[in-house]
């Protein structure tokens, strides 16, 4: 075989190589699947190499080996669908991965997002994707009666009740400042994911930074967040489908509202939620339990959505949420865009105004034939 043969082989095996190379760069993709939340990603990918990961950065960063992943997983060669979370979430992410805050709970805070599709163990990017993660997820509705909006009647919190706060009767008590972390926060919780104090942090009260409600992986602009009560006495303790278990509440004053419904997303509310059960809750108007949550409903969702009617005459509503088998655990809760509102048809009244209103009209009518038919 002469040189120049030899050379051309050569040649042309090289240029084939380039070939299947950019071939398979350019068959790279990945892309988010049904996404719904931002603890979750479901993402589908194609061109995947032996070696090939998945990672979640800012959209601003530069992935490198100074640079890690806030989370990612390994995949399979070629092309597929895979799920990557915190491990908080996912375990260990089926042995295939893990997360820059491995104890967190990471719920992506409001930003802007990439996905990467890496070529090898490296940091070479085959294939992205940009997405964001909105402030807010569902915002209020600008219609309804928010409770968080409303001043509350009393509260079981933590450490803390209503009953410790300073008063008349009560000059030596707390003030809600001083109660930190210890009481109720509206339209935002007491805990959250926090990059900055290496992936999880307690707010010690609603000046300092804190967190938009977040339950079920989602943002609420509206919401209440509470903790179950601390009790050690089985007596102070409520019962809840059969079981004497640990609380906490916030009670509210709708007597001057005109409204016949309440509805929510309850669910846990911090960092390794999934993690750490809690019971469920009740709503109640005034003594009255007019919802519970369905059985079991927290071993299996980390949030239910909450519906039901407020009976006629209600002069005050009940958040309560409790524990299971009496543990504490992580017992931060959520209410999240808990509001009151009015449905149904037009009252009694209305329609009596709407009939005799029908009625003149019928009666004006005739009376314009019969004056018709004289002319």
């Amino acid at each position: 075989m002469s040189k120049r043969i030899a050379s051309l082989l050569i040649t042309v095996i090289m240029l084939l190589g380039m070939m299947t190379v950019f071939a398979s760069a350019a068959d790279a993709s990945i892309k988010l699947k049904n996404w719904n939340r931002n603890d979750v990603f479901n993402f589908e990918y194609t061109g995947a190499n032996e070696g090939s990961w998945v990672g979640i950065y800012l959209a601003s960063e530069t992935p490198s080996d100074g640079t890690p992943a806030i989370m990612w997983k390994s995949v399979d060669a070629g092309s597929g669908e895979a799920m990557i979370a915190n491990g908080a979430i996912n375990g260990n992410q089926d042995g295939k991965g893990g997360a820059k805050y491995s104890d967190a709970y990471t719920n992506l805070l409001p930003g802007d997002y990439k996905i990467c599709l890496f070529k090898d163990g490296g940091y070479e990017v085959i294939a992205s994707e940009k997405f964001t993660v909105k402030q807010y997820d569902v915002k209020k509705d600008g219609k309804s009666t928010y409770l968080s909006d409303l001043q509350w009647v009393s509260f079981v919190n933590y450490r803390n009740t209503s009953d410790d706060l300073k008063s008349d009767s009560n000059p030596d008590g707390l003030t809600l400042e001083a109660m930190g972390g210890n009481r109720p926060f509206l339209d935002a919780q007491n805990g959250a994911f926090d990059p900055t104090a290496n992936g999880y942090t307690y707010y010690p009260s609603d000046t300092a930074l804190v967190s938009t409600i977040n339950v079920g992986g989602l943002y609420y602009e509206k919401g209440i967040s509470i903790a179950i009560r601390k009790i050690t006495d089985v007596d102070e303790m409520k019962e809840f489908k059969g079981n004497k278990e640990k609380y906490a509440e916030i009670v509210y004053d709708i007597s001057n509202l005109d409204v016949n419904n309440f509805s929510c997303v309850f669910g846990k509310n911090y960092l390794g939620q999934k993690g750490n059960n809690i019971g469920g809750c009740e709503i109640l108007a005034d003594d009255k339990v007019i919802y519970t949550s369905p059985a079991e409903q927290m071993e299996k969702k980390d949030a239910v959505e909450v519906k039901c009617e407020i009976p006629a005459g209600t002069k005050q509503l009940t958040l309560r949420a409790y524990s299971t088998s009496q543990t504490h655990a992580d017992g931060g809760v959520a209410f999240a865009d808990a509001k009151l509102y009015k449905t149904g048809s037009a009252s009694t009244s209305d329609m009596g105004i709407a009939v005799s209103a029908i009625a003149l009209v019928v009666a004006a009518s005739a009376a314009a034939v019969a004056l018709s038919k004289k002319h």
